[in-house]
């Protein structure tokens, strides 16, 4: 099996976490920078203060190298910091006093993890939320409620996110009051959000299926000499971008479009035009918040707060329920508790044309042994085989039940090897030496 990666940021990251931040490379000290802004929630390791001087530290040596880490943070970032406040304000104030039915029902939810180093009571003066929520009749009318202070949210925190001092928006510090942008400038700040969220992508994301469609594009238009990077030519080609790479997954994008992720740069324009059109309001504003939904769910998980984490989704799929990959994350925050249902999920998220079919095959494996049907989990990855081993290699956050204790979350570089390696696990403990051998085959030739 090749494990040959040109490219590996969180490997560089770790390489260089014991060095003094001057000899770290690029990629390190802006993963640095993601590090301390994904831990501005549920941060039990690490002070805010910590964060924050960690933050500023890698801040300091990127902008000597010519990179404008305020910009970086505050464009590049942007959707990151606003979907963070987003979601604890919704998590929050909002769903701890929804009780309809169960799908919407959180039970032992615990308000006081969500806030965390977060001023909930200043947002909610500035934001002007300071009464609860009435209960509503039904989910219908819970997801209007959503969309309509998600809409109002937006309104707000981007102002803040294009005017705040960096320190408050790496700590999440809400703002005495805030005043509102022009459009020409809110549209100006959009075109930022793009440009610097390229380079966010190029120098922290080691896939390109985790790169934004923008950031795609603006890389394609830089290796043809027709845009200006965000940075000295010589600190972007510290990464070689493999160009057939890149102009594959260019060309997947446009083939595998479903329609089921509304672009950063354009979702401001897109929430506020739904709310004057009278559209789906909680759609297009679970669509723009998934990363930080994803991001959120994950750290509930780590925690063991694997029902929490399911709520998330649920409330997702209530929004759109043809949402493949809401379907597939509501599927994978159960399967240590619920793995029945967890598989009734990841079965739905097939149907519906869920795109990473390793992902969705590893989890449903792993639901089928946690219910004793290790013969069908072995099935299930041999019929399938074909159509993994054809796609190109990918990272994945996986449970994990070929190590003790199980259900660890774990990190692999490649999703089609976890299915083999999972399948040879099962042959193992059946004393199948023969299909344990055949599927460590299968592993060696990826």
């Amino acid at each position: 099996m090749s494990t040959e990666k040109p490219f590996d940021a969180h490997e560089a990251y770790l390489c260089d976490k014991g060095r003094e931040p001057s000899c770290w490379q690029t990629t390190s000290l802006v993963k640095s920078i993601r590090s301390g802004l994904e831990g501005g929630l549920y941060s039990p390791t690490e002070s805010a203060d910590g964060r924050l001087s960690a933050v500023r530290t890698a801040a300091r040596e990127l902008s000597r190298r010519g990179l404008d880490a305020h910009s970086l943070i505050r464009y590049g970032m942007g959707q990151q910091i606003v979907g963070s406040v987003v979601m604890a304000v919704l998590s929050a104030h909002v769903v701890p006093y929804i009780r309809i039915h169960r799908p919407l029902e959180i039970e032992d939810f615990d308000r006081d993890g969500w806030l965390a180093d977060f001023d909930l009571d200043g947002w909610l003066k500035v934001l002007d939320l300071q009464e609860k929520p009435a209960p509503p009749a039904n989910s219908d009318e819970f997801l209007r409620y959503v969309g309509q202070v998600v809409t109002g949210m937006f309104d707000s925190i981007m102002p803040w996110l294009a005017t705040a001092p960096i320190e408050d928006l790496v700590l999440l510090r809400p703002p005495h009051r805030i005043e509102k942008l022009t459009q020409d400038r809110l549209q100006g700040d959009l075109e930022l959000h793009r440009y610097y969220r390229w380079a966010v992508d190029h120098f922290s994301s080691t896939f390109f299926q985790e790169w934004a469609t923008s950031s795609l594009h603006l890389a394609h238009r830089w290796l043809r000499g027709h845009e200006t990077p965000p940075c000295g030519e010589d600190l972007m080609r510290e990464r070689d971008i493999v160009t057939a790479q890149l102009n594959e997954e260019i060309a997947l994008r446009v083939v595998d479009d479903q329609g089921e992720s509304v672009p950063w740069e354009n979702g401001i324009t897109v929430v506020n035009t739904a709310a004057s059109e009278g559209g789906n309001l909680a759609a297009t504003s679970v669509q723009l918040l998934e990363p930080q939904m994803s991001n959120h769910a994950l750290r509930l998980l780590k925690q063991e707060r694997f029902r929490e984490a399911a709520a998330i989704f649920e409330f997702a799929v209530h929004a759109i329920p043809q949402n493949s990959q809401f379907h597939h994350h509501w599927g994978f925050c159960l399967m240590p508790v619920e793995p029945s249902e967890a598989y009734k999920h990841l079965v739905d998220a097939n149907e519906l044309g869920y795109t990473n079919r390793a992902r969705n095959i590893y989890h449903r494996m792993c639901c089928l042994t946690a219910v004793g049907k290790e013969t069908v989990a072995l099935q299930l990855a041999d019929s399938g085989w074909r159509v993994i081993a054809a796609e190109p290699a990918a990272d994945a956050i996986v449970w994990d039940l070929t190590r003790q204790p199980a259900w660890q979350l774990r990190e692999v570089d490649d999703i089609r090897a976890g299915v083999a390696e999972l399948a040879a696990h099962i042959a193992r403990r059946k004393g199948q030496e023969e299909e344990e051998r055949r599927w460590q085959a299968r592993l060696d030739e990826l």
